[in-house]
C-alpha cells in the first residue's frame, strides 16, 4: 500500500525450512534509490507528526519535497541523452564547444574520460576553474550514465 505522500515498496517474506530462517525481501523502484536519503528522512519523520488524524509531516513532504525530487530527477535523466554541445551548454561551458567538438573532434561525451587535465588546459584552452568544473560534472555524469546503462 502507498503512504499519503506516494512512497511504495513491496515486501516478500519467506521461510527457509532447512535453516529455520525467516527472510524479508524488499523491492523498490529504481527512482527510490536515486533519492534514498531524502525519502528515508521523509518516511521516518512523517511517522512522528500525527495530530487529530492528520500527518503534518506527510502534508509538508507532499507539497514541497516531492516536487523537488521529481524536478531534480528529470533534470538528471535529461542530461544523459544530450549530445556534446548540449552537455557543455548545460554545464555552463559552451564557450569551449567549438574548439573541443569541431576543431579537436571530441564529439562523443563517452570519450571524454580519456581527456586529461593537461589536455583540457593546453589543447582545448580551458581555464583552471572551468577545467575543475568540467572534470567534476563529467565524473558525476559518467557515473549516472553507466548506472543508467547497466539498468536498461
Amino acid at each position: 500500500s502507498a503512504s499519503s505522500f506516494g512512497y511504495r515498496h513491496l515486501l516478500i517474506n519467506f521461510y527457509c525450512p532447512e535453516s529455520g530462517i525467516l527472510c524479508e525481501l524488499q523491492l523498490h523502484h529504481e527512482q527510490w534509490y536515486a533519492h534514498y536519503a531524502t525519502w528515508h528522512d521523509i518516511h521516518h519523520s512523517a511517522r512522528l507528526f500525527y495530530h487529530n488524524g492528520i500527518n503534518y509531516a506527510q502534508r509538508y513532504a507532499q507539497q514541497y519535497k516531492k516536487m523537488h525530487l521529481h524536478s531534480s530527477h528529470s533534470k538528471q535523466q535529461n542530461d544523459l541523452s544530450m549530445n556534446a554541445t548540449q552537455l557543455l551548454t548545460h554545464w555552463g561551458l559552451s564557450q569551449y564547444a567549438s574548439r573541443m567538438i569541431i576543431e579537436h573532434d571530441w564529439r562523443n561525451p563517452m570519450d571524454w574520460q580519456y581527456l586529461s587535465e593537461q589536455d583540457l588546459k593546453s589543447d582545448l584552452g580551458f581555464k583552471d576553474c572551468h577545467c575543475r568544473m568540467f572534470l567534476d560534472k563529467f565524473k558525476k555524469w559518467l557515473k549516472r550514465k553507466q548506472t543508467f546503462t547497466a539498468q536498461t
